[in-house]
């Protein structure tokens, strides 16, 4: 065996493995695709989709068109259906039967057949979503996580029958015709594949044939059976695009070296050369990162080399512990279980009584969907394991980066730090400090709290929380799966790391080298940027930027304000709002507060909203939360009896009607509390409205230097949704439209905005912790992460670094100034003056403990 000892020629070898383990998975995946006849679901099956739908729904266009003039069509049965669809869709549909084998040989008839019978599926869906809207929408919501085609239309149709859905049947004839027209016209209009025919009783193909077979018949009079193949020439392409698409889509591993720096907007991370290489900036466009080459940005280049240069280890202690877990199936501390449930027993009369039939399919649909809804977390936390056992015993690896286009920092590997819990926890820094006095043991000591979920009392609380169970934390940092107290905590993984940490402290004392990773992270972070911007005073002290004794909490602060209106609206002595069938807002508001708003019913809304948040979503959110509660337990007030369409009066859960009259409350409410994020929000969509007027796209450039382009441009693209297919195609044409989407601009101009700020803090955090010692960098976006040691000049650098940007710098005044000049003089006159700041006092945030907590 050949010891490899110069470290660059190492990572090369290591990537090189990379590139070829990456290469045989993909194959293998291919294969196993194969084998289950699922073709099209490989990526170059993906990429001919794309391609060729839109050829083959021009076919339907020419093959309809006809019968639409009134003119006499051949074929009419066939036309009869597959006018009731989009002509993208169709072609989508008979693309998908295609492509479902496209490397093997298969009689013409079955694929038709098969194409028939998914649009006679996608007919029944749409029946049901315009009969029975609600009943679909939650039985996609059940199916949106579920891969198997057969699964979904079993499922949809239980469902649609118990909703008495009137849909459209075909007969085995009309299902063939269908099909096998679109076959028809796909197979003219894409050149993928072409029919060869045999004669039965003989061993070989004939030469291939461009008459089709006739569709009520598996034979022609001469006996011949006809086949689809693929062309010579189609599979030479899925050859070259499959070795293609394995080299610039490698599953990407962490290095075992300080990545390469990156000097330039295409010069780092790796070292191997790649027919594509990863940029400073992932999917940029080939002018943006040629402008990059002349933007003089030098902090940018030190903040990512300084976090990607950051050496960690993979903690085999907690792996070790983690993969008993998982190889025993134990379904403890959030891990997801390793085995799929089984599917009930089926009764013994299930042949004979319908009923039982019935409940049994029901019961056995609720299993599979949640088996479907788990499996990706088994294929990553299965992987994830298998690479932190692959690099386990290196003294130290590292992790590439790259920035999103706002300028957030994004780890490359899939094993990082920006992972899961379970991923979290499998990580330290390689390199630790000492811990030599009571300040930086309280940091750890903190830490634990936090972790276990004990994150909303004062720090001494916490201190304090610890000390209360100093005796159940040695015992899970020593013998953790004799008794799994531990797994209860918030973050399971990261606790039971700690724990051990924390034991390996109290034995050792001062002069305990810790290399465990100590986080602090920010309340709301996006609110916490609008109200700094804006020197909102009541917003930016509900998230923290003022200093307290405890940490404010936003979430229930609204649900506060929430509870309020709706008392006000329960006794008829105030509050504005609508009724919502079947209840008056009265009686609603009654079972509101029986039900109790808290700050689980908020969260979400709060969350999202300087990221682009609506009222329509936050009804989502409530309805989620409401779900998630009747889960755990609670009893449900909301049920109610709901007359449909036609009249007839059906039994309903009532979540979607108690989320619908509650949003608005909840919306208001949010913008009572927080002030700032919704006035900034406004005139950023007005300033990007005037600027997509202009036709022009909406750019800025960060206080260090990190030039933001948001170009979102109208295309003639557009996506087709499959109901029971599960696919989106985006459909391509060849021309590509110049100009700007004004929606799309006035949509992601706030998130966008906010995140380039928060993008900011963190990079000038980075360059500041540096110059003050801090070599270890554990970040995810609005998460810092540090050892103990330096976990104070970490806090005093992060608060150092987000008042600099609002003090030194008018972020908003900045973008108007960057946008006035490009607007016409009407225009320009249109586009207002930034929003009036309030009295937040932005040296306060330095005195508050609770900033990032």
């Amino acid at each position: 065996m050949e010891i490899v000892n110069d470290p660059v020629a190492r990572q090369l070898a290591l990537e090189g493995e990379m590139f070829r383990a990456s290469a045989e998975k993909l194959r293998a995946e291919i294969a196993k695709a194969k084998s289950r006849g699922a073709e099209d679901e490989t990526p170059y099956s993906a990429r001919l989709m794309v391609g060729k739908v839109e050829a083959v729904a021009n076919g339907i266009r020419e093959f309809i068109a006809p019968f639409e003039a009134g003119q006499p069509v051949r074929k009419a049965i066939a036309i009869k259906f597959i006018r009731l669809l989009e002509p993208e869709v169709g072609a989508a549909l008979a693309l998908k039967g295609i492509l479902a084998g496209i490397t093997k040989r298969r009689t013409f008839q079955r694929c038709a057949i098969i194409i028939g019978r998914m649009v006679e599926d996608e007919l029944m869906w749409r029946a049901f979503e315009g009969q029975k809207p609600e009943e679909a929408k939650i039985t996609e919501r059940k199916l949106s996580s579920s891969g198997s085609y057969r699964h979904r239309k079993r499922v949809a149709g239980v469902m649609a029958g118990r909703a008495g859905v009137d849909r459209v049947e075909m007969t085995e004839t009309e299902r063939l015709n269908v099909g096998s027209k679109l076959l028809e016209i796909a197979i003219e209009t894409t050149g993928i594949v072409e029919l060869h025919s045999v004669v039965m009783g003989s061993a070989s193909l004939a030469d291939a044939s461009s008459t089709v077979p006739h569709s009520s018949s598996r034979r022609t009079s001469r006996d011949r059976m006809y086949y689809i193949m693929p062309k010579p020439e189609t599979l030479d392409w899925i050859e070259r695009f499959t070795g293609w698409y394995a080299a610039v889509s490698p599953e990407w591993w962490p290095t075992v070296i300080p990545p390469k720096p990156w000097t330039g907007p295409s010069s780092g991370g790796y070292y191997t050369r790649i027919p594509r290489p990863i940029t400073l900036v992932k999917n940029a466009r080939k002018a943006y990162v040629t402008e990059l080459e002349n933007v003089d940005m030098p902090d940018v280049y030190t903040a990512v080399n300084a976090v990607q240069e950051t050496a960690y280890k993979v903690d085999e202690w907690v792996l070790d512990v983690i993969e008993k877990v998982w190889a025993n199936n134990l379904h403890i501390a959030k891990v997801v279980k390793r085995e799929p449930d089984d599917l009930p027993p089926k009764p013994a009369d299930i042949d004979t009584n319908e009923e039982a039939r019935k409940e049994w399919r029901k019961a056995a649909a609720m299993v599979y969907a949640g088996n479907v809804k788990l499996l990706s977390k088994r294929v990553q936390l299965d992987q994830g394991l298998k690479m932190a056992r692959r690099f386990a015993s290196e003294p130290a690896i590292y992790f590439p980066h790259q920035y999103d286009f706002r300028g957030r920092l994004y780890a490359i590997p899939l094993l990082s730090y920006q992972g899961p819990d379970w991923m979290k926890g499998l990580l330290r820094f390689a390199e630790g400090k000492p811990i030599n006095d009571v300040e930086a043991a309280g940091f750890l000591m903190i830490q634990g709290a936090n972790l276990w979920g004990e994150d909303k009392g004062s720090l001494d609380d916490r201190m304090a929380w610890v000390e209360a169970h100093e005796e159940q934390i040695k015992r899970a940092g020593t013998d953790p799966l004799a008794d799994y107290w531990w797994a209860d905590a918030d973050k399971p993984w990261q606790f039971l790391q700690w724990c051990r940490e924390w034991a390996q402290f109290i034995e050792h004392g001062y002069g305990f080298v810790s290399s465990f990773i100590c986080s602090a992270d920010g309340t709301c972070n996006g609110l916490q940027h609008f109200s700094a911007m804006l020197r909102d005073d009541v917003g930016g002290c509900a998230v923290n930027l003022c200093p307290s004794d405890k940490p404010n909490d936003i979430y229930a602060k609204v649900a506060e304000v929430v509870t309020a209106k709706l008392r006000l609206i329960a006794s008829r002595s105030g509050g504005v709002t609508k009724d919502v069938p079947p209840r008056s807002a009265q009686e609603w508001a009654k079972v509101w507060l029986e039900f109790g708003v808290n700050r689980k019913t908020t969260k979400r809304s709060v969350m999202v909203l300087p990221y682009g948040g609506t009222q329509y979503s936050t009804r989502e959110f409530i309805e989620d939360a409401i779900r998630d509660r009747l889960a755990d337990g609670d009893p449900n007030p909301f049920a109610c009896r709901v007359k449909d369409a036609n009249g007839a009066w059906n039994d309903s859960n009532g979540m979607f009607a108690a989320s619908l009259f509650l949003a608005p409350l909840v919306w208001e409410s949010i913008g009572e509390v927080v002030i700032a994020a919704r006035t900034a929000m406004g005139w950023l969509k007005k300033a990007a409205s005037l600027v997509a007027q202009e036709g022009l796209p909406v750019t800025w450039q960060t206080p260090d230097g990190f030039p933001v382009q948001q170009a979102y441009y109208d295309t003639a693209q557009r996506r087709v949704k499959l109901g029971l297919a599960g696919t989106e195609v985006k459909l391509m044409i060849r021309e590509e439209l110049p100009t700007i989407s004004k929606r799309r601009q006035e949509q992601g101009v706030s998130p966008n905005f906010v995140h380039s700020c928060d993008g900011t803090a963190l990079r000038q955090y980075v360059v500041l912790g540096k110059e003050n010692g801090i070599n270890s960098f554990a970040l995810v976006h609005d998460s810092f992460g540090s050892l103990a040691a330096d976990y104070s000049m970490m806090q005093a650098c992060l608060r150092e670094a987000f008042v600099d940007l609002y003090q030194n710098h008018d972020v908003l005044e900045d973008l108007r100034s960057n946008i006035a000049p490009i607007l016409s003089g009407e225009r320009k006159g249109e586009l207002p003056v930034v929003p009036t700041k309030g009295a937040l006092d932005l040296e306060a945030v330095k005195k508050s403990d609770f900033f990032f907590a």
